[in-house]
């Protein structure tokens, strides 16, 4: 994947990001070393100024396979499946809450729809600025940022630092 990512970015036409962050390991001889672990797996999130060239893509970038398909629209004008898109919006909150959470906290992504209570907003902290879904499991707090067809990232937020808007 991060070959991938630099083979996108060399082209310079082309933003790549991989959802991943830096940890330091703890090897069983005891050694450490920083490594960069990949949160979404298999999936790269790439910026393209036209569906073509998104079809160009795969044949040009010897790593990628094909995009990721959204079956729920309308086949384009020469029959192609319609691309799955994420909202801008929804990509910045996903790089803001990986830059700005401790690596021992967990960040988990789910490609299945997660039931939200309400809605919340981080106002301090941080993830200030991120809105998502809000849920509350055993004794912890997390918001819910979602990327459309490709899924939903679970990141623990303490509850003091945001506004959460019930469901009516």
């Amino acid at each position: 994947m991060l070959r991938c990512r630099d083979f996108l970015e060399k082209t310079k036409r082309r933003e790549a990001y991989i959802a991943s962050r830096k940890e330091l390991h703890v090897y069983p001889n005891r050694t450490k070393r920083e490594v960069e672990k990949i949160i979404i797996s298999r999936m790269v999130f790439v910026r393209l100024a036209s569906r073509d060239e998104a079809f160009r893509l795969v044949g040009e970038c010897p790593y990628i396979d094909y995009f990721l398909p959204d079956r729920a629209k309308e086949r384009e004008r020469l029959g192609r499946i319609a691309l799955a898109t994420v909202p801008q919006q929804a990509m910045d909150d996903l790089r803001l809450a990986i830059a700005n959470t401790n690596p021992a906290e967990a960040i988990e992504f789910s490609d299945e729809e997660l039931k939200c209570v309400g809605s919340i907003e981080v106002v301090r902290g941080g993830l200030k600025g991120i809105e998502g879904g809000y849920i509350h499991q055993g004794r912890k707090d997390y918001i819910v940022i979602s990327l459309g067809i490709a899924g939903n990232i679970k990141v623990q937020v303490p509850i003091e630092d945001c506004v959460v808007r019930k469901k009516k």
